[in-house]
């Protein structure tokens, strides 16, 4: 062989091996920047998953405009709320679509399934809706930009006591794991001020008929109803309000439903509920420019969902933002995350992965939701 002929070999091999290396590093560069969503999209849950994907879209939309060359993927798995769903849709975007970080925008009981996949797969996940107490801690790979039920339960549980003044409570809650968690840390915290539980009903998740329960808890004359649930909560608040229900609605951030305020009408006038402080009146600048870009998206106002979902977007941006390579070094940054400036305020995580930021209490006044007090 010729020396000529070696040389063109050898320079071949050499441009093919460049070429390979090349693509490796394009592929694997790629694939550090794609990001599952399990959110439930259809079912009686879809109006919950739909705003988180809304949230979602605009802030990967603002993210590549602010810079061209991000490499930012977004893959979406239907949860339909369903913890078994949920677990097949984590296994298909590790193992299928090689995922390096998942966003939970889906219940409770859907993250609790979730998280000892992440610690088996070292996935990380960051859950924006998910408030169960039993997820502290669940998992050193997963995250809540959504603060614990055992935060809001206090507060509410507080601030009917000691600035509502009341002394008796009947809890109505949706049998599942968000449900019994914010109804223990209520009743807990209430019991330990001094009020009294008159009643506990647990109500079937997507019931219709809450008749038979709603006459257990107007029969003990509560001074206040605390009712946690999802669609739920406008059914059982009609049917009672129709057997003589005549207390002060208390609840949790899931009431933030303008659904809700449709069915029940007069029946949550006058409500008092605890929420993630996101207020789209606010004077703060980065609040002000996501109300304006969502409008101009979608054409109506953004809700509390798609703006936790729009910060969970902005969060694992910043710790995808040097191209982590495995899901521990994604859930080191994650665990980084100090006072992120979002829309429903700045998020710490702290050593359990939980967030720690302010709660509201919010009223319904004149067929809207305002501010009480932080």
């Amino acid at each position: 062989m010729s020396k000529t002929a070696k040389t063109v070999i050898i320079a071949s091999l050499g441009i093919a091996l460049f070429l390979f290396s090349w693509f490796a590093l394009h592929h694997e560069r790629s694939r550090a920047t794609a990001v599952g969503v399990i959110a439930p999209l259809t079912g009686d849950a879809a109006p919950y998953g739909q705003s988180c994907k809304k949230g979602i879209d605009l802030r990967v939309d603002l993210i590549k405009q602010e810079n061209a060359e991000t490499r930012l993927s977004v893959i979406y798995e239907d949860s339909q709320a369903s913890p078994g769903t949920a677990v097949s849709a984590f296994t298909k975007l590790t193992t299928v679509d090689h995922a390096m970080v998942v966003i939970s925008g889906g219940t409770s009981s859907e993250a609790l399934a979730l998280a000892p996949l992440s610690r088996q797969y070292k996935l990380p996940v960051v859950a924006s809706l998910a408030t169960a107490p039993q997820l502290t801690g669940a998992s050193p790979y997963f995250f809540r930009n959504v603060t614990s039920d055992t935060f809001e339960g206090n507060i509410m549980a507080r601030f009917a006591y000691e600035k509502l003044g009341v002394r008796t409570v009947a809890v109505a809650y949706v049998n599942n794991d968000y449900g019994q968690g914010l109804f223990r840390t209520f009743a807990n915290e209430f019991q330990d001020l001094g009020g009294k539980i008159t009643e506990a009903e647990a109500l079937q998740l997507g019931g219709t008929d809450f008749r038979a329960s709603a006459t257990k808890i107007v029969a003990t004359k509560p001074e206040a109803v605390y009712v946690v649930g999802y669609k739920e909560v406008a059914r059982f608040l009609q049917q009672a309000t129709e057997l003589g229900l005549r207390a002060r609605i208390l609840s949790g951030s899931l009431f933030e439903d303008p659904e809700i305020l449709q069915r029940a009408g007069q029946a949550v006038d006058g409500a008092y509920f605890t929420s993630q402080s996101f207020d789209p009146k606010a004077a703060n600048p980065a609040v002000q420019s996501f109300v304006k870009h969502f409008r101009e998206k979608y054409a109506t106002d953004p809700d509390l969902y798609s703006a936790l979902c729009y910060d969970a977007m902005g969060i694992v941006a910043q710790a995808l933002r040097d191209r982590p390579q495995t899901g521990d070094e994604v859930a080191k940054n994650l665990a980084a995350t100090r006072d992120f400036p979002g829309v429903t305020g700045t998020t710490t995580f702290d050593k359990s992965g939980d967030a720690r930021k302010n709660i509201a209490v919010k009223k319904v006044e004149g067929g809207k939701f305002v501010f009480v007090q932080n």
